[in-house]
């Protein structure tokens, strides 16, 4: 660097003039030495594109490592007749008129049933299963969101989606949530819920999270109460 007799502005080596307040610099004290050492490029100089590279990839590795699907269904799986129990209990107590308590119980493997065999049938949803523990429902989706082709095969490419609910009267609540690994918290939480809203949002099983009046969960199955 040059210091600028004038003013004392530091100039790179090269330049004649002050880009400070543009008098002549005194180049006499220039050295080969000083000429050589600007030419010499440092380490961050010769690099630092390399490691951003680097760090670009470590980036979308973790980031798709925690997005990455959790494939196993919950819970038990159920038979197409136990779709039909669950379908003829939910209206029943869908169209309980006031005046007394009803109440039906759901088995594990028959919502599975249910879910499988009668409401994501004519989706774009792979699956959507529940496993319940006490106090606990357990829910997972399997969604389809990308199709690739890799040489002569296409790939699907999917994402998970996961909420942990309780109830409280006839209500849910969403506990947690996760998007494949990766806890979903603040905005990405309505992303997670979000396919489990629209799939639920009309039909009897809205119908029936109005009417009911206390919802609990045992291990491996719920009881649902309609009525005061």
């Amino acid at each position: 660097m040059l210091t600028c007799p004038k003013c004392g502005t530091e100039n790179p080596l090269g330049r004649v003039f002050c880009g400070g307040c543009g008098g002549k610099l005194d180049l006499s004290n220039m050295s080969s030495e000083m000429v050589a050492n600007q030419q010499r490029p440092n380490f961050v100089q010769m690099h630092w594109r390399k490691a951003l590279g680097i760090l670009i990839l470590l980036l979308l590795a973790v980031t798709g490592l925690a997005f990455w699907p959790q494939t196993t269904p919950f819970g038990e799986e159920g038979r197409s007749s136990g779709a039909s129990k669950v379908r003829s209990r939910m209206r029943t107590l869908a169209s309980q008129s006031s005046g007394r308590v009803l109440k039906a119980e759901f088995a594990e493997a028959d919502v599975n049933a249910y879910l499988k065999f009668s409401r994501i049938r004519r989706t774009r949803i792979r699956s959507f299963t529940v496993s319940m523990d006490p106090g606990v429902l357990n829910a997972r989706i399997m969604l389809p969101v990308k199709t690739i082709k890799v040489g002569s095969k296409k790939v699907v490419l999917e994402m998970s989606y996961d909420v942990a609910c309780s109830s409280m009267g006839g209500q849910l609540y969403i506990s947690s949530a996760k998007i494949g690994h990766l806890p979903a918290l603040g905005p990405l939480k309505k992303v997670a819920v979000m396919p489990f809203l629209k799939l639920m949002a009309d039909g009897v099983e809205a119908k029936l999270m109005k009417a009911a009046s206390g919802i609990e969960f045992q291990e491996g199955k719920a009881i649902v109460s309609v009525g005061e």
